[in-house]
């Protein structure tokens, strides 16, 4: 199977996934995550360097592919519903699950159908860090 269809068969899940009414969005992040992972693990099975974790893999083939970095807030916020409890917003779901695709598309060098895109917000949800001034 070419990577064209392999890229199709990857958005046929997200779909599914996306579309499951009975998933709560942090069900949805921890197995948008698997295919994360998955994707990343395929597309550096074969390179000659090893990885110790998901970040790394995720920059690597930002890198070579010439992919946006801003797939990694899908990965953190997934770190932090399976570690923290958090529960993302709607407006964050909805520009990880945008970047998720995207990096998708980018990878297996497919186009993202208008049907997935239909569910694209119009403008991305920035994170707003919060930092700790009384140490300055």
């Amino acid at each position: 199977m070419n990577n064209t269809a392999k890229g199709l068969l990857i958005f046929d899940e997200i779909d599914a996934i996306h579309s499951n009414k009975n998933l709560t969005v942090s069900i949805k992040y921890t197995q948008f995550r698997s295919i994360l992972e998955e994707v990343a693990v395929e597309f550096t099975k074969n390179e000659s360097i090893r990885f110790s974790n998901l970040f790394s893999r995720v920059s690597f083939l930002c890198n070579k592919y010439d992919l946006r970095r801003s797939i990694h807030s899908l990965r953190v916020s997934a770190n932090k519903v399976l570690h923290e409890r958090y529960t993302p917003l709607n407006e964050e779901y909805s520009t990880d699950f945008k970047r998720l695709c995207y990096f998708v598309s980018g990878l297996y060098d497919c186009q993202i159908s208008s049907k997935l895109k239909r569910d694209f917000p119009e403008r991305d949800y920035k994170v707003k860090r919060e930092y700790n001034t009384e140490s300055f």
